[in-house]
């Protein structure tokens, strides 16, 4: 974007919060986090306001940078939430089994990265990579293959049998 070492700074430091909050405080439903960020918000716009960089930008060159600074304000994802997200799934079968299988862990990276949606109605795939995902359960039904032929196994014991006998 050509900028010098101070207006990127002014960037990162003043432009970025006021978009990224004003964003945040569109989306937020509960009040008590809806405030807080609100007034997060508020402290953040008198920086900005109050930066003497402001001042010297011109009109056209601000939307140009608020309209960049929207566009990666969406590619942030807050992980200090403890029921969002992969990692939270992660921590609770991690923390209630012995760890996950590579397949499991595999299968978990998926589902979050193409069929989770933001409240966007985007995924994770189409935040970052740009890739539009097809239907999942179309792809695996349609790339699954042939089942295996079952191979017999061993008889089963009749279980009834013995504990008829035990309880006589």
């Amino acid at each position: 974007m050509a900028l010098t070492a101070d207006k990127e700074k002014w960037l990162f430091n003043s432009l970025l919060p006021v978009i990224y909050w004003k964003q945040h405080v569109k989306k937020s439903k509960r009040k008590s986090i809806k405030s807080s960020c609100k007034k997060t918000f508020q402290l953040a716009e008198q920086s900005l306001l109050f930066n003497s960089i402001t001042n010297f930008i011109t009109d056209e060159r601000l939307n140009a940078l608020e309209t960049w600074a929207r566009w990666i304000s969406t590619k942030f994802q807050r992980t200090n939430s403890a029921i969002e997200g992969r990692n939270s799934l992660l921590s609770l079968a991690y923390s209630s089994t012995r760890g996950l299988s590579k397949e499991r862990l595999k299968s978990l990276t998926v589902i979050s990265n193409y069929v989770i949606n933001r409240d966007d109605k985007t995924t994770s795939s189409e935040r970052f990579a740009e890739i539009k995902p097809s239907c999942l359960l179309t792809y695996i039904m349609d790339n699954i293959g042939e089942f295996s032929i079952r191979r017999d196994g061993k008889e089963k014991i009749n279980t009834t049998f013995y504990l008829q006998d035990v309880a006589a």
